[in-house]
């Protein structure tokens, strides 16, 4: 393994479902169409501020981070991708999408459980957990 990247991601909530993005080409790596907010750290950056200004940049919302909610790794050749995924609450339901990205939803948890990879559908299903449990 010669290359580690650090991801965050964002579980987040408003009215009581799932913000999800559709992103323009399908993942290179078979993780499919629709996926969470997020990206890598940048040099000197926290976790908070990676996580904050990912949202941002890819959907123009404040959030309010929770928790730390999972990690995840994905492993290829000559690469490492090890991530957290947090558990946030939006300010708003206004989205502004980035040129990443061709549209959005608020998914309910049948919905999100139909889009998303089943993997990260189970991440976000324990976060959504979580968030009802612990706050709502």
């Amino acid at each position: 393994m010669s290359y580690i990247h650090i991801t965050v991601k964002a579980v987040i909530i408003f009215d009581n479902k799932i913000l999800l993005l559709k992103r323009t080409r399908p993942s290179s790596d078979g993780l499919g169409v629709y996926e969470l907010p997020g990206g890598g750290l940048d040099e000197g950056e926290s976790f908070d501020e990676a996580i904050q200004r990912e949202v941002f940049e890819e959907t123009g919302l404040a959030v309010d981070i929770l928790e730390p909610a999972y990690t995840f790794r994905h492993i290829r050749t000559g690469y490492c991708g090890l991530g957290l995924g947090f558990l946030c609450l939006a300010q708003s339901g206004s989205v502004s999408i980035s040129f990443e990205h061709e549209d959005f939803l608020f998914a309910s948890l049948a919905q999100a459980e139909k889009l998303l990879n089943k993997e990260i559908f189970s991440d976000v299903k324990n976060a959504y957990d979580k968030y009802i449990r612990n706050y709502e």
